[in-house]
Formats: structure tokens, C-alpha cells, sequence
């Protein structure tokens, strides 16, 4: 029986995360009732997981969510790519 884990040579990612993909919205220090803009970040825990891995050590990870089709997620559509437009 072999231990341990095999390192691709070519092919899929490394890691493959599946779960949510949040945006956070950050008015900065104006309340947010009075912010005339913000930035929206990607968040979540299965996200930084990926994301970290693939920063910090040249990973190559994937993220499967589920985002709704809605405009405020248009900064979400220019970061991920649908799975079927691949």
C-alpha cells in the first residue's frame, strides 16, 4: 500500500475547493447609509484557502460555487470564470 500524496506532473489543479464565494462590501471609514462608493472584495473560507495556497506557493487550485446571475456581481464575473466557458 502507498502513503502519501502524488504531485501532478501536467494536468488539473493541485486543490479544489468547494463552497461559498462572498463578496464583501467596504464603504471604508463612511458609514455605509452615506458612502457614495465602495469595494467589493471576495471572501470566504473555502476561497482563502485556495487563494492563499495559490499566492503563497504557486498552487494551481479551483474554486467550485455557485454565483447568481445578478449585476452587483458584475466584479465577481471579471475574477471567475463560468465552468462552461472554458
Amino acid at each position: 500500500m502507498k502513503y502519501g500524496s502524488t504531485i501532478r506532473e501536467a494536468g488539473g489543479p493541485d486543490v479544489v475547493a468547494v463552497g461559498a464565494l462572498n463578496h464583501r462590501v467596504d464603504p471604508g471609514i463612511v458609514p455605509f447609509s452615506k458612502a457614495t462608493e465602495w469595494q467589493v472584495h471576495p471572501s470566504g473560507a473555502e476561497y482563502n484557502v485556495v487563494a492563499n495556497l495559490a499566492n503563497c506557493f504557486g498552487m494551481r487550485t479551483g474554486l467550485v460555487a455557485a454565483i447568481v446571475d445578478y449585476p452587483i456581481d458584475a466584479h465577481g464575473s471579471a475574477v471567475w470564470r463560468p465552468a462552461d466557458s472554458a
